[in-house]
């Protein structure tokens, strides 16, 4: 939510964790838009078929970092600066009853500083180990066992992404929980929201508001062409193989509902 928040400049953006309470929350904020996945939209639709209302339910997935092999077992990302309540948050779901062994990975003393120190806050008792770098955190993690690491990806040398992998392929570290921290514009270039976004509205719309809509789509969303534009050149400009298929005309869209 704090990615939509920063990035959608111009709203106010909040959050509900029970999606019970939309009908209340609707009714009493008048919000522009409802912004919810999949699963959580059919059952919007469905309370809020008798509504007084109609507010625009936009689906997608939620943002989730692009998948990759050496991030796997990674419980959460922390966005530099860090707000304390997203600290907070990741340390709940890796506290232990007694001392917890947290391990700070950052090639920045500052940053490890800060991190200390915020930590030192929540009222919780920590064992907290300092590394600067991915192999003095290899080292570490042979004497000790953290219960979480906070590893920052972009580091000279060995970078997170390659402790995390080597953490994974060892079996003394390979279920230590992983929380990422990395920089805004690291995050915001990994991140995805899943290959389907939709709209819809119980009312249809006007040809001038779904052409607004459908302009804003083309301009936000370019093709890719896997070869590059020279291959997709010649492409178009290649003949026509003599066994070509026929070719059939595409149905037509289906008429608005209304």
């Amino acid at each position: 939510m704090r990615l939509f928040a920063r990035r959608l400049e111009g709203y106010r953006v909040v959050g509900i964790p029970n999606p019970q309470d939309a009908p209340r929350v609707i009714d009493e904020l008048h919000p522009r838009a409802i912004l919810t996945t999949p699963l959580v939209a059919d059952l919007l639709r469905q309370q809020l078929a008798q509504a007084p209302f109609d507010v625009p339910i936009i689906t997608c997935s939620l943002p989730r970092a692009a998948e990759q092999d050496h991030l796997r077992g990674v419980i959460g990302y922390l966005v530099k600066p860090i707000a304390p309540e997203a600290l907070a948050a990741a340390m709940r779901k890796v506290e232990r009853d007694s001392e917890t062994t947290v391990l700070l990975v950052d090639d920045d003393p500052d940053a490890v500083d800060l991190l200390e120190r915020m930590l030192t806050l929540i009222p919780r008792p920590y064992n907290i180990l300092k590394a600067y770098d991915g192999l003095q955190a290899l080292q570490y993690m042979q004497q000790v066992v953290p219960d979480v690491a906070f590893i920052d990806l972009v580091m000279p040398g060995m970078d997170g992404g390659e402790l995390i992998a080597k953490m994974r392929a060892a079996e003394r570290t390979r279920e230590v929980p992983v929380v990422v921290v990395s920089a805004q514009g690291w995050l915001e270039d990994n991140t995805t929201l899943g290959t389907s976004l939709s709209v819809s509205c119980r009312e249809p719309l006007s040809l001038s508001t779904g052409l607004q809509c459908l302009k804003a789509l083309l301009d936000a969303l370019p093709p890719r062409y896997l070869a590059g534009e020279a291959s997709a050149q010649s492409f178009a400009t290649r003949p026509p193989a003599q066994a070509a298929s026929p070719i059939h005309q595409l149905p037509q869209a289906p008429k608005p509902i209304g």
